[in-house]
This record gives structure tokens, C-alpha cells and sequence, in this order.
């Protein structure tokens, strides 16, 4: 409903935030590993959130309560809600039939030929697969198998991601354009990237690439597919002290806006590590870790207005890294 944020980090808590009160509203019980996803049910009333071990998990958000647990990192709804489809380390993707939130029931996997690094439903039967290879796979769930082929180009890209209806593909992948590699001789970064986009149904590139001088730590698009964000970072050394910044990029015309850089109430970020989108696009959430009073790093949650700067930017403080 636009009106809360879920966020996971590094220490294994996951907390929900009102995003007009700006308050915490509650952390759910911990992860034994660092978080690595987060996803609302579309009534908004379920969370699933992963970590690094493959331990995913379920939450009541009225109550806080966990649900179910499972095995996954990452998970992704149908729009009816009633499946949910989590992928983990191994070649397969679980799934379960959610439509008693409270008793989930494990559905037959789909085994797959590479690593998944995103995934999101087209439809209630149709589930798209991000590779992290740089290449896409569809996915019927009624079926139980993959169809069709595996479409995109291999490039082992730093950066996947899918469109909310899957309809568009996003990779960042280090760039070999010349003009693209130059830089000042004191702060050369150790990777560049361009950002492709396909359109999912054509198989097709819909977009010239985005070139960026700096190292692309994630992307993100909206549910139309006619704006993308993208997270970019120095890795100059020191690494500690590296910096980086956000931008909306219009599909259309490659059009670029800043939505911030590495400075976040008077502290420096470091690394923006993870971005999303609300369901109008209207607000983009951009996480990672930064500087604190005492000389230390901490996690922090910047809620960015994208269409103007009407708005001024949310601040959230998470007490580790947000990733």
C-alpha cells in the first residue's frame, strides 16, 4: 500500500517501517545469517524474507509472528498470492501453495540449469528467472517445468534484475567501450558497467546501453519498464573510504537524474548495496551502509522522491548493514 518498508541486514533482523510516521514499527525475529531478501505478499499482510544460508522464512505483519520457515533466500508471489516460488543455492526452485498462510504446503521444484539471482511472477502461471549468468528463463509453474529457451547473452554480469510483471530484463555488465574505461589516473575504478534492458516477450534489447565510469552495485526497474535506478560505486583504493550514488534513468531517452550521492545527513555512505521500487514508482529506496558518530560504519535506508524534488528524502537508520 506504499505505506511501509521492509528491511533486512547484515545481523539477521529484519525490521517494518511507517513510511509516513517515518517510525519503526517492529523487527521480527532474527536470522541466524545476514538477510538476503525481503517480499510483501500482494495483500500485504505476509513477509518472506531470506538470508544467506538459505534459511527463508514467513511473518505475520500484524502480529510479528513467524509463519513457516523454509528453505530459500529468495521468494516472489503470485499476483493472486496463493503460490509462493523461493530459490536458494541449489538448481531449483521450491514451490508452495500459500493459499492458508499459515500452513504452507510444498508443491513439486523445478529443477533449473544455472544459479538464480531474481526471480518474479508474469502472471499467476508464468515465473521468470534471472540467471547469474546474464540470461532469462521462463518458468510454468502449473506444469512443474522451464519452457521455451533460455534467452539474454552470457556475460556474467555484476548486476540482474526483473521488472515487477517480468516484462523487462536488466543486466550490468563491465563495459569494453574505450571512452567508457577513462578516468582521472589517481581514481580509476577497478570495473566499469553498461546496463542493458531487454523486452522479455521480443527477446529483443530495448534500450542502447547505459555506460557508467563506476562499478555498478544493482539495478532496479519499474513496473512498466520505462525507468530503471541504478546503484554505482568506486572501489578506489582505500575501500573503506569509497563512495557512490544513485540514478533514475528514463528508458526512452537515457535521460539521467541524481537522486543522491554519497553523502546522507552529513555522513558519508560508502555503499549503496540494494534498491527498490514502490508499486507507482513514485518512491525509490536505496540501502547500504555508512559512516556513524563514533567513527564506525552503520546501515542506513534513504527513501528518495523520483519524479521531482518536491519531497524531501527519508532517512531511516538501521544499525548495520542493509543489504
Amino acid at each position: 500500500d506504499e505505506t511501509r518498508l521492509a528491511s533486512g541486514h547484515k545481523a539477521g533482523v529484519v525490521k517494518l517501517w511507517d513510511l509516513r510516521s517515518r517510525e519503526h514499527l517492529r523487527t521480527f525475529g532474527r536470522h541466524a545469517k545476514a538477510v538476503r531478501s525481503v517480499a510483501f505478499s500482494p495483500d500485504g499482510q505476509t513477509l518472506a524474507s531470506g538470508d544467506v544460508s538459505d534459511s527463508l522464512r514467513l511473518w505475520d505483519i500484524s502480529s510479528g509472528e513467524q509463519i513457516a520457515a523454509m528453505v530459500g533466500r529468495q521468494a516472489a508471489f503470485t499476483p493472486d498470492g496463493k503460490l509462493l516460488a523461493a530459490i536458494g543455492r541449489t538448481h531449483l526452485v521450491q514451490l508452495w501453495n500459500v493459499s492458508n498462510n499459515t500452513r504452507p504446503q510444498p508443491l513439486p521444484g523445478i529443477k533449473l540449469r544455472d544459479s538464480v539471482t531474481d526471480l518474479a511472477f508474469a502472471n499467476n502461471r508464468l515465473l521468470r528467472l534471472a540467471y547469474e549468468t546474464g540470461q532469462w528463463e521462463t518458468c510454468d509453474v502449473s506444469r512443474g517445468q522451464t519452457v521455451g529457451n533460455l534467452n539474454g547473452e552470457q556475460t556474467h554480469p555484476s548486476a540482474v534484475a526483473l521488472s515487477a510483471h517480468a516484462t523487462y530484463f536488466a543486466a550490468a555488465t563491465p563495459s569494453d567501450d574505450a571512452s567508457v574505461l577513462q578516468g582521472e589516473a589517481n581514481d580509476a575504478p577497478l570495473g566499469t558497467s553498461a546496463v542493458q534492458l531487454w523486452q522479455v516477450q521480443e527477446d529483443e534489447l530495448d534500450l542502447a546501453p547505459v555506460t557508467t565510469t563506476d562499478w555498478l552495485m544493482s539495478v532496479v526497474l519499474g513496473r512498466d519498464g520505462e525507468n530503471l535506478a541504478m546503484a554505482t560505486g568506486r572501489f578506489s583504493p582505500p575501500f573503506a573510504q569509497a563512495g557512490g550514488k544513485v540514478c533514475r534513468v528514463t528508458v526512452e531517452t537515457g535521460e539521467r537524474r541524481l537522486l543522491t550521492d554519497d553523502q546522507v545527513d552529513n555522513a558519508k555512505v560508502f555503499h549503496w548495496l540494494c534498491l527498490a521500487l514502490s508499486p507507482d514508482n513514485s518512491w525509490l529506496a536505496c540501502g547500504g551502509y555508512s559512516s556513524d558518530e563514533r567513527g564506525g560504519t552503520e546501515g542506513v535506508v534513504v527513501l528518495q522522491p523520483t519524479q521531482s524534488d518536491s519531497s524531501d528524502p527519508i532517512v531511516l537508520r538501521h544499525g548495520d548493514w542493509v543489504r
